[in-house]
């Protein structure tokens, strides 16, 4: 890569205006910037060194004038390359940087599609305004800015574009799947506001739309784990339902399909993170119907392969993973009146959750996770040590209550909080 980084810089530098030059210097910087640290790609792990070659071609664009243009086209590379941008600081744990970054993009591109309404901008604006909504609000394991009502509303502009898409090109396959990803993040944006049967009606049409497609092209691996993460997300919303029999069999009928695209393309990190967190919801799920020797045996899988990826990229998204994990298991302890493992494993993801949330003050996400597992650890103690068990209370709660300040509590930790208040108006 730094070889042909050498030669795009030379030819930037006598490219003379010619404007056919300027253009593809810019996709080529644009496609190096993917390979150095583009996520849900192979890539080296180089953000900076992506964000830094992205940049090129965005000073290459807009010396074109991209920023004042009336051209649909360059409008587009212009918004593309600012909503790659943004991408990439998202990547960084940066959402304030990226939401502003992407905002840019999706101005762009609006005028694209304004001059151009069929255009290919369109499909990307689809994809940028999803990508906003992210880093808004709309994302429960990465860094956000807690904006959940914005968040919502570009969900439901990029779901309308999506199937305005699909109404246009019915037979499209990556039109059809682009619209499944939308219904997906709408489902986890109700389930996180704790509307259970809106985040399940939309869950329930992403996987429609995704069994179409896996059976339309078996071969086609993509589809097959999009299909086996939709079929993940209906099992948690009935196990919220309390459905652990109903949970347990769609977790069961997603975990295979996990375990062959690992065994497919085992240095796949993507692949390897899913069979992670199948793993994990099996565990889950086993506790919730009254199995926790079998359960355990899956979270027991679980932790090392999670610490090895956190050894390999300590990044928000991956420690939030195995704080989640400890905090599902211990969830399922509670259920089994497991308590000394309960507290074990709360204890374990507060003692994770303590520095991340150090390391990201302002993270309604990091916060989140805190509380719960104050509120967790909490209620593990509360027979054995009650002084403790108040303490730990009173902490949950204040941490709920700054969330509820911010506008950042979801739906579902409301529950949690009011459980925090009763918790301490019963202690002494």
């Amino acid at each position: 890569l730094r070889d042909g980084l050498r030669v795009l810089d030379s030819l930037a530098a006598e490219s003379g205006g010619d404007r056919r030059l300027m253009l593809d210097l810019a996709d080529a910087y644009r496609r190096v910037s993917v390979l150095q640290g583009m996520e849900f790609v192979a890539n080296t792990g180089d953000t900076q060194g992506a964000l830094v070659s992205s940049g090129k071609a965005q000073r290459l664009l807009e010396s074109l004038g991209a920023a004042d243009s009336r051209d649909p086209e360059l409008l587009s590379r212009w918004g593309g390359v600012l909503a790659e941008q943004g991408t990439l600081h998202r990547a960084n744990d940066d959402p304030k940087l990226a939401a502003a970054t992407l905002a840019r993009s999706a101005a762009a591109l609006e005028r694209a599609v304004m001059l151009e309404p069929q255009g290919p901008a369109r499909d990307q604006l689809a994809t940028t305004y999803k990508r906003l909504a992210e880093v808004l609000g709309g994302s429960a394991n990465t860094a956000n800015l807690g904006r959940k009502q914005e968040s919502l509303d570009y969900l439901r502009r990029s779901l309308a574009l999506r199937a305005q898409i699909v109404r246009d090109r019915p037979a499209d396959l990556e039109a059809n799947q682009d619209l499944a990803l939308t219904l997906h993040s709408i489902g986890e944006w109700h389930y996180n506001a704790g509307d259970l049967p809106a985040a399940i009606e939309a869950a329930q049409e992403a996987l429609r739309v995704r069994r179409e497609l896996a059976a339309a092209e078996p071969i086609n691996q993509q589809f097959r784990r999009e299909l086996a993460i939709g079929i993940s997300s209906n099992g948690t919303l009935l196990l919220t339902r309390g459905d652990g029999a109903g949970a347990l069999a769609l977790y069961e009928e997603a975990l295979p399909m996990y375990e062959e695209l690992a065994r497919r393309d085992p240095g796949n990190e993507n692949a390897r993170r899913d069979l992670t967190l199948g793993l994990r919801d099996v565990g889950a799920a086993l506790y919730h119907v009254g199995r926790p020797e079998a359960g355990r045996s899956y979270f027991e899988r679980a932790y090392p392969r999670l610490q090895a990826a956190i050894a390999a990229d300590p990044s928000f998204y991956n420690r939030r993973q195995l704080i989640n994990t400890h905090l599902k298991h211990a969830a399922g302890a509670a259920r089994c009146a497991l308590t000394r493992e309960q507290a074990e494993h709360a204890r374990e993801a507060l003692e994770l959750a303590e520095p991340l949330l150090q390391q990201f003050p302002d993270n309604p996400v990091a916060r989140t996770s805190r509380a719960t597992a104050e509120l967790e650890l909490a209620t593990s103690l509360e027979a054995a040590d009650p002084a403790t068990a108040r303490r730990l209370y009173s902490a949950s709660l204040a941490d709920w209550n700054v969330l509820q300040q911010a506008g950042t509590l979801r739906g579902l930790d409301a529950d949690r909080q009011s459980q925090a208040v009763a918790a301490l108006a019963r202690l002494p």
